[in-house]
């Protein structure tokens, strides 16, 4: 079994009380309704001089309109989308050796199809290096080991975001040499360099000195905004590393989170154990566009777990099967205005039909980004579900990984875990959940039922995997996402692909010809 520790597949035998029992009678409905119930305004205060309100002051007076709230501020952004970037470009002041002759044309019907700024030439090194002064551009905080040094160490900042040790893998000599993915933020917090800011990197496990020692780093070179992974938070809960009793972060002023949904224990952490009147963000956006489809405004409230608004510019809906907008009910996360940041093309796509089939073809002129999402009617907040392409369906019930993920998260003897959709082709489905148990714990009877009954708990009964399996390790990609999609599709084709980004490929193997998953 390859490390695999297996079980019976859930057959709903253990609880008397399932008899009979009709739909969404037992528990909870989902994610959902448990994080919008269990959502708390977490910040409600007035920070004059932003430079927000600086763009929205130069945007009112030139324009003639006002603006009572973020929101009508937006609303006029996406409306007026063309003279908006224009304002953007004017604000920021982007230095170019020709100017633009109009800031958008319109090239075809689909939200894609509009050429930006036609005419510009610029060159982005130029306007990341245009701040001549002597101040500090990056700071990098690694391990150093064997007496090598990095030949290129800044110092300072005002973003970070975690870099994963990348993992190299023994080469025959005959092969061809293969290139990691890229990750958005890699990409993205270059930018920050356009604006003035120096960036930190912090490269190496947060604990490897002391439990203190990431916040030590923090402090010590006065961080004012800091993007974290929600799998770091994550771990940051677990082993407790929180900041030491002498460690302040008085520069502190933003802590944001993503890369996956965020979870209302991912806020409570922040603000009971690291900082309790630091901004929490929670940040949405995409590798596809180098960027974030989500903004964050000061002078607005802010509700836990919840992304607190859209970026400006950017016209986020939520989408029915049918292509119906909704609010309160979750659904299809699409982009509905022109952005600038869609990208031009994807790779080995010639004729366009990858990025028409991907992203264009679900709903006729919006950008589907397969992503399931709500925005709550009350405080306008959105609360990323997950990925609509890992929906499982099971019993009649639609669902998705991360209400699995929730479900158990507090289970102390489950150190990670995996749930994806196994479909026998005739439309029938079921859940199958892979855990990796902490030291000195198996996955045995008692233990199944302790999972079962937890799910029962928090959700509900349709929502327990049939399948719960026991393995070593859990796939990560390089920005620290699980990869149920590779997952998945060993799980229903019974092969392992070819897979690019991942950090422990060797772990694939153990998801591979399970007896317990043939002949469904």
């Amino acid at each position: 079994m390859l490390g695999i520790r297996s079980v019976q597949p859930y057959t709903n035998t253990n609880h008397a009380s399932n008899k009979n029992v009709p739909p969404k009678a037992k528990g909870k409905k989902g994610l959902v309704d448990i994080i919008s119930a269990g959502t708390r305004q977490i910040w409600n205060k007035k920070v004059p001089g932003t430079q927000m309100e600086k763009l929205q002051n130069i945007i009112q007076d030139k324009y003639g309109v006002k603006f009572e709230n973020y929101w009508d501020f937006h609303e006029w952004s996406i409306k007026n989308y063309s003279q908006f970037w224009e304002e953007i470009w004017n604000f920021y002041e982007v230095v170019c050796s020709k100017p633009y002759d109009q800031p958008s044309r319109r090239t075809g019907d689909r939200v894609i199809d509009v050429e930006w700024f036609p005419g510009a030439r610029l060159n982005y090194a130029e306007n990341i290096l245009r701040y001549r002064d002597d101040g500090v551009a990056l700071i990098c905080v690694g391990i150093l080991k064997m007496g090598f040094y990095c030949l290129i160490h800044f110092d300072l900042l005002i973003s970070r975001h975690d870099l994963y040790k990348l993992k190299g893998e023994n080469k025959s000599f005959d092969s061809q040499p293969t290139h990691m993915v890229g990750w958005n933020l890699w990409n993205l917090y270059v930018g920050n360099l356009m604006l003035g800011s120096s960036l930190l990197l912090y490269d190496g496990l947060p604990c490897f000195l002391s439990k203190h020692a990431f916040w030590d780093v923090m402090d010590k070179y006065k961080v004012t905004f800091a993007f974290i992974v929600t799998s770091i938070i994550d771990t940051f809960e677990k082993e407790d590393i929180v900041p030491a009793p002498d460690c302040k972060l008085e520069h502190l002023k933003l802590i944001s989170i993503g890369a996956s949904p965020v979870k209302l224990q991912n806020v409570d952490f922040i603000l009971q154990k690291v900082k309790p009147d630091v901004f929490v963000g929670c940040l949405y956006g995409a590798t596809e566009v180098i960027g974030v489809f989500s903004g964050f405004d000061y002078n607005s409230p802010v509700y836990s777990s919840e992304i607190q608004c859209p970026a400006l510019g950017v016209d986020i809906r939520i989408f029915d099967d049918e292509g119906n907008s909704i609010v309160g009910k979750s659904g299809e996360l699409v982009i509905a205005t022109p952005t600038p940041s869609f990208p031009v093309s994807v790779w080995n796509d010639e004729d366009g039909s990858k990025m028409q089939d991907t992203y264009l073809s679900k709903f006729p002129n919006v950008w589907a980004q397969s992503d399931e999402a709500w925005i709550d009617p009350k405080t306008r907040g959105m609360i990323i579900i997950g990925r609509s392409d890992n929906t499982i369906k099971q019993h009649g019930e639609r669902f998705v990984s991360e209400e699995i993920y929730w479900a158990i998260h507090d289970v102390e003897e489950i150190a990670d875990s995996i749930c994806v959709a196994q479909s026998n082709g005739s439309g029938d489905g079921r859940a199958v959940l892979f855990v990796k148990m902490k030291n000195g714990h198996v996955l045995d009877k008692d233990m199944t039922f302790k999972i079962e009954e937890k799910i029962l708990k928090e959700l509900t009964i349709f929502y327990i995997p049939k399948v719960i399996l026991q393995v070593k390790d859990i796939p990560y990609n390089l920005n620290g996402k699980r990869m149920e999609s590779v997952v998945k599709k060993i799980v229903n084709t019974n092969v392992i692909p070819e897979v690019s980004n991942i950090r422990n490929p060797e772990c694939l193997r153990q998801y591979w010809n399970i007896p317990q998953l043939q002949d469904f």
